[in-house]
Order: structure tokens, then sequence, then C-alpha cells
């Protein structure tokens, strides 16, 4: 005696049906598919529904997974388990909200076999996120999503939820003593020590860290640092490679006479403090064997030595050398000149020490000569120099115009080398010491020139032509 009437079925599509009126319905099925049919009652009344076609019986949504310490703005990542493979005309999603249903959000869930992922963007902290997942054949479910639905897992109507937290805060992960691991000074004299340290998202943004605290420590045990009582705050010096750099004349802030042993420490906020140690491979978190505290020893007695440093002029270019190191807070001093010798001598006292020279060309920096890391010399209590005093700059400092273009090939050589570029181009192979051995003109595009008169070793080749030149480094086998 009802009947709902007036519809040619169109499959996967939601369709308005006439309540007791209209001509008998008509539906086209196909053998070996399945079909889910969803009808909205409203009693008796017009009302509408849906037939969703499969290629084979819907598969379960089994199980979804819920997100932990989700913080502030972080995506969270659910995965679904189904009970097997979906059709292909199958479309799993996950609905959510973050005001408990006033609003939701809807997500297509990527699908590997029977397994799928999703993520949910990023929230507030505090916000309380709850969603379930269903599966249907509508590309677009909203806003129908009940009738448009196969099946569903929503945690037996609980749903399935997590809360935001808030944005954890950064922790270091590298701390240590940078520099120097020893020395002796008369009470009152510099000694400068540096630390690094890093937090990720918080020392690699320009500047000093804000909220990280940096101290250094000394005691008269070498134990560890972190029973000692004696620390002193420690001022911002630089960034490096992401770490904040900090520093301490503790020469200056401690005068007491005797061997003394220091470390440094750090923390953010109000974190537990960690500990740096000093180690030559560039030291980590204090633990006594591999990264240990420095030894600083005061005293009253002379404690300095004469130490001379050399740099030679490999290029033969140079005219304005001057040296700088961490025994000189890295200010420049000038040099002595004798030919291609840049000489220096300073009175150090005992411990370690790296150094350098630039090429003083008037630019805040100058060129840096030396290649590499930097040059470390060390001196003992009796004034015996260990490490490096002199070294053999190969960089050019001298301003170039525009530059001919020159190859060289091979290089390294041994018998012989071919030099290509413009014709006219003077060709001069110089030692390090600066002598002239070769000088040729480049009478051709290209040309072979016979090395049977020089050694293995390093030189200079110096290509100029028209107020041009240019310098490359031969190394002959």
């Amino acid at each position: 005696g009802n009947k709902w009437a007036g519809v040619n079925v169109q499959l996967n599509t939601l369709q308005n049906y006439t309540y007791n009126s209209g001509a008998d319905n008509s539906i086209t099925l196909n053998a070996n598919s399945w079909y889910t049919v969803n009808w909205e009652d409203k009693g008796y009344a017009s009302s509408r529904a849906i037939f969703m076609e499969t290629e084979a019986e819907p598969v379960h949504i089994q199980a979804l997974s819920v997100p932990s310490n989700v913080v502030a703005g972080q995506p969270a990542t659910v995965d679904i388990l189904l009970s097997g493979n979906p059709s292909p005309s199958e479309k799993l999603f996950l609905r959510y909200t973050n005001n408990a249903w006033a609003s939701s959000h809807l997500l297509p869930v990527q699908l590997t076999g029977s397994m799928g992922t999703v993520e949910i963007p990023g929230q507030a902290e505090g916000v309380t996120v709850r969603y379930y997942a269903f599966s249907s054949t509508v590309n677009n479910p909203t806003p129908e999503y009940d009738l448009h639905t196969i099946r569903f897992n929503n945690n037996g109507g609980n749903f399935y939820s997590y809360t935001v937290g808030g944005t954890p805060q950064p922790e270091i992960t590298f701390a240590n003593l940078q520099w120097p691991p020893s020395g002796i000074i008369n009470p009152g004299n510099a000694f400068v020590v540096y630390g690094r340290v890093f937090a990720e998202g918080l020392t690699n943004l320009p500047g000093a860290a804000p909220g990280l605290q940096a101290e250094l420590g000394i005691s008269n045990a070498n134990n560890d640092p972190s029973g000692w009582t004696n620390w002193l705050p420690m001022s911002y010096h630089l960034d490096v490679d992401g770490q904040d750099i900090y520093l301490l004349d503790l020469g200056a802030a401690w005068t007491s006479t005797g061997t003394w042993y220091y470390a440094t420490r750090y923390r953010i906020g109000n974190q537990a403090w960690v500990y740096g140690g000093y180690s030559p491979a560039g030291g980590g978190f204090w633990n006594g064997t591999t990264h240990s505290s420095g030894q600083l020893i005061i005293t009253n007695n002379p404690t300095s030595w004469p130490v001379t440093f050399t740099l030679t002029d490999g290029t033969c270019t140079l005219n304005n050398v001057k040296f700088k190191g961490s025994m000189t807070n890295w200010e420049t001093l000038p040099m002595t000149q004798n030919g291609n010798q840049w000489t220096i001598t300073l009175n150090l006292s005992p411990g370690s020490y790296e150094w350098g020279a630039i090429e003083d060309n008037g630019t805040p920096y100058g060129i840096w000569l030396i290649e590499g890391p930097n040059l470390q010399v060390s001196v003992d209590v009796d004034g015996n120099v260990s490490g490096t005093t002199s070294y053999t700059s190969m960089v050019v400092g001298l301003p170039e115009t525009e530059k001919p273009t020159i190859r060289v090939y091979p290089n390294p050589a041994k018998d012989y080398v071919v030099i290509e570029g413009a014709g006219g181009s003077l060709i001069s192979i110089y030692n390090l010491d600066g002598r002239l051995l070769i000088a040729e003109q480049l009478l051709n595009h290209k040309q072979t020139f016979y090395l049977s008169t020089l050694s293995a070793g390093i030189y200079i080749l110096y290509a100029s032509s028209d107020q041009r030149f240019v310098f490359k480094r031969l190394i002959i086998r």
C-alpha cells in the first residue's frame, strides 16, 4: 500500500524518491557485482536513496591508529587497517573535527593493499581532534557523509581522538669545551676560554640563543664538574655552523695561584645543566675520559717563552702579511718580511694555541692564507715548542684583473706539461722560494713544455699578457 517511485536509478548517485506517486522505479544491475543500498528513513514521505556498486564484497575497516605526542602545528599521521584489498571502486576517507563536530573536514586516504595512511593537518595547542574512517564509491561524499557510507569505523560511537600538546622546548644536543685544553699564566694574565653549544631551532638562529645560559666552572679537583661550586657567566661571541660560541677571560676572572681545572656548562630556561668537555677532535658532553676538563696553572714564576712564527709566500705575490691567532685574541699583528718569508716572534705562556695569517688587502678580514684547519702550536711548562710554527702559503693574495684563459694539463705532471691559452702570453715557472726556473713565450695557442730540469715538488706557474695575469699551482711527480 506504500511506495517510493518515479526514479530511473543511476548507480553511485543520491536520488530523490516520491512517496506514493510516479512510475515504478527501474534499475539495471551487473552480474557478479555487489550493491550497497542506503535509504534515508523519513517515515511515510518523499525521501532519498543511493545504490553503490563494487566489484567485490566491501572490505571492513578493522582498526585506526591514534597519534601520540602531537605538538602544536605538527601534522598527525593515522594508519588504517582493512580486512583485505578493497575493490577498485572503493574509496576510503577520514573525517575529523577540531570543534566537537560543530564542523568537520574530509581527507582522502592513500591506500596500499590493505593499509591506508592519511595525515591530519597541524592544530593549535590544546585542541582535541576527533576522527573516524568510512568507505564509499563517491569521489566527494560531502556533505552527505552518512548516506554515502558503505562501511565505517568510529570506535563504537566514541570516535578516535588525540589532544595537541605544547611545542616542546628545544634541547641541547651538543656542548663542549672548545679551547684551550691547558695553559700556564701569571695572576691576572689573559686566558680566554671558548665553548660551543647546539640546540636545534635555537642556536641556529642569528645571534645569541634566547633563554640559553652558558657558564665556565673552575675547581681544584679534576672530577665531575656537576659537583663544582665555582661558576662564572660566559659571554656570547658568535655563530659558527649553527652553534653558538661563548667565551670568558678566565685569567682576568680568577687570579688565585695553583693548579685549576675548568669545564663549561649550558642550559635552556630551567632545564638541567649539561656539561662540556675538551678533546682534540672537537669535544662534546663531559665524560671525564674522551671529553675532559681543561687545566690551568696560575703561578708567580716566569711563564712565557719566545716563539717565532714563519709564513713562506709560495706564490711570490704577497706584500702585506699579518699574523693572527688565539694568543692575540685573533687580532692581527704585522709580520717582518725577508724575501718571500714573513716572521714574527711572540712570548707565549705554556698552553695550546691556534694561529694563521692574512694578506691585508684593505678589506675588513683580508685574504686568509691558510688552507684547511687553523694551524696549532703548543708550549710546555719548560718552554718546549711542538706543533706548527712555519707554513708555506699557496694562496694568491694579489687582486687579479681579467684572467687570460689558460689550461694546464696534465696536472700533476711528470715529464711534460701542455699549456693551452692565448698566444703571446709569457709563461713563467717559479719554485716555492720564488726563484725563476722557466720563462718562455707561448707562441701558439697550444704548446708543450718539457720538465726534465725540474724535480718533483710544487711550483707556481705565472701567465701574463697585456697587463693581465693568472697564477696556477703546478705539481710535478
